[in-house]
């Protein structure tokens, strides 16, 4: 045999051992490409979930309390209260499928879990302050009508006792934790704690980036009408 025609059968079986191995990892290719195919990477996909990232982000979700309809039951996630440490957080729900540490605000990190409540799937995010709990963001994704008003009528069941309040203004309970809902293109509900602490840390770190931000401007001014 040639040396020119042995590099061809070379490439030639070569070829072959890459198409079978595409078609043995093409259903966990087609998988990964289907759920982050917008996405550079799993990391960005995740972290893409993460809508609140800034101390003021965490903050807003304090929202005015006024206007919140009173539960006489302690709001909880999962059967976790707020405020709950990361171990008591794993005891529980087991591993996160994804953790995230804050950049721009190191005591802020988020975990992030895929749920299964009897065929309805939904990504909880989880956010803790100073490794303690402090805001869960469940997501429900492609619910149908029916199921929507089953989780509806679940919450208020449980937090109102089926009166007449609007879940939809929100839900404050005896120790100052909040429910909120929204339903946009997707259900959402956030669990936000009432400890003082979780507040004043974040008011702090806000305060504390405005100083800079003013610190830095005034700088700058300096800086340009000495350059200029």
């Amino acid at each position: 045999m040639s040396i020119v025609n042995y590099i061809a059968s070379v490439n030639i079986a070569l070829k072959s051992r890459i198409v079978l191995n595409l078609e043995k990892y093409s259903k966990y290719w087609s998988f990964y490409h289907s759920r982050y195919r917008y996405y550079t990477s799993r990391e960005e996909y995740y972290t893409n979930l993460i809508t609140e990232k800034t101390p003021s982000q965490l903050l807003k979700l304090c929202r005015n309390q006024a206007h919140l309809s009173e539960t006489d039951a302690y709001l909880q996630f999962n059967g976790l209260e707020l405020g709950a440490t990361h171990r008591e957080i794993v005891r529980q729900l087991g591993r996160p499928k994804f953790s995230w540490k804050n950049p721009l605000f190191r005591p802020h990190q988020v975990k992030v879990y895929r749920m299964n409540i009897h065929h309805i799937y939904c990504y909880a995010t989880l956010h803790f302050i100073n490794s303690r709990l402090f805001a869960v963001d469940t997501n429900f994704k492609k619910l149908s009508n029916d199921n929507t008003n089953r989780i509806l009528d679940t919450l208020k069941s449980k937090y109102l006792n089926d009166n007449e309040s609007d879940l939809f203004n929100g839900v404050i309970d005896d120790l100052g934790n909040t429910m909120l809902l929204e339903h946009n293109h997707y259900l959402s509900l956030k669990y936000v704690a009432g400890e003082m602490a979780f507040r004043r840390t974040l008011h702090n770190a806000v305060q504390r980036k405005e100083k800079s931000k003013a610190s830095f401007e005034i700088n700058l001014d300096t800086a340009l009408a000495e350059y200029l």
